[in-house]
Formats: structure tokens, sequence, C-alpha cells
């Protein structure tokens, strides 16, 4: 099995779009660690009951869950895309966006958030910086919590000094 890995590893430094270096390596250590915490969680499910339960959600209810997933994405990732032009990195916005998006999209899975967005991007973008990515995961999350809580009052979200909701008497 190393010897597979190590196979892996030497045919992505080879890959020229890849350029070689570390970060390869890296994204694979990284995922082989994340894969392993994900098995020791999922030991104790009981895939049967998972595929009742599943079957037992309509499809119209399906389509409407992954039509209002994409387009959720989709308007988060144009928070990259918008901080790329502002921070100048030059990055182009239809990569910004697919980094974005997959970034979100894995680190909502996976957890750890700042962390792995940063090494999503990090890797997805060849000529970004590991710091400038951390910089750019850090910039997307409080841009998406600052939205949030603009919206948050209308959504009766708002507390007062008091504890009690904003608009209660």
């Amino acid at each position: 099995m190393l010897q597979r890995i190590a196979e892996v590893i030497q045919a992505l430094r080879a890959e020229p779009a890849l350029k070689g270096g570390w970060r390869p390596v890296l994204g694979l250590v990284a995922a082989l660690a994340f894969s392993l915490l994900l098995l020791d969680r999922l030991g104790d499910l009981d895939p049967q009951a998972i595929l009742v339960q599943l079957h037992q959600v309509p499809p119209a209810h399906w389509a409407l869950a992954l039509g209002f997933t994409a387009l959720s994405f989709a308007a988060v990732a144009g928070h990259d895309e918008t901080l790329h032009r502002h921070l100048a990195t030059g990055i182009r916005p239809a990569a910004a966006r697919r980094a974005g998006l997959a970034a979100i999209a894995l680190s909502q899975a996976l957890g750890l958030g700042l962390v792995t967005g940063a090494l999503v991007r990090w890797r997805m973008l060849p000529g970004l910086r590991l710091g400038l990515a951390l910089k750019l995961t850090l910039a997307v999350s409080i841009a998406f919590l600052a939205g949030w809580s603009n919206r948050c009052p209308e959504a009766g979200c708002c507390w007062t000094r008091r504890g009690r909701p904003c608009g209660w008497r």
C-alpha cells in the first residue's frame, strides 16, 4: 500500500499542470487524514436505516433542496470573486468562484472551515500563497457573517440587553 501511495505522489509531482512541489502531497495527506477521521465517525451508523429514511423523502423535496443548495453556493462563491477583485490578487473571476465554491462545499462537509477552506483555495489557485488563502477564507467567513447579521433582525434573531428578542416589549 505504501508503494502505491508513493507512486501516486510521484505521478502527481510529475504532472505538468501541478508544477511539482509539495502542494499535491499536502493535498493528498489532508484528504487521507480527513477520510480516516470520517471513517471513525461512520462506524456506528446503520446504512439500512439511513436508506429507509432517504427513500421516505419525496423526489420533489430532493429537487428543491438541490436547487436551493446550488443557488446558495453560487451566491456565496460570489464572495470569493468580490474579495479577489478587492484585494487585487490577479485571479480570474471564474477561477475565484470555482475555488470559493469548492472551498465552501468541502469545509461545510468536513468541518474546520478556516483550515479546510484555506487549503482548498490554496490547492485550487496555483499562484496563491497559503497565507493569502487563509486571509481570503477568513474574509469570506466574516463577509458571510456580516451579511447574515444584516438579515438576522428581520428573522427575529436579534436580542436586547434584557435578554428578549428585538421588537418584544
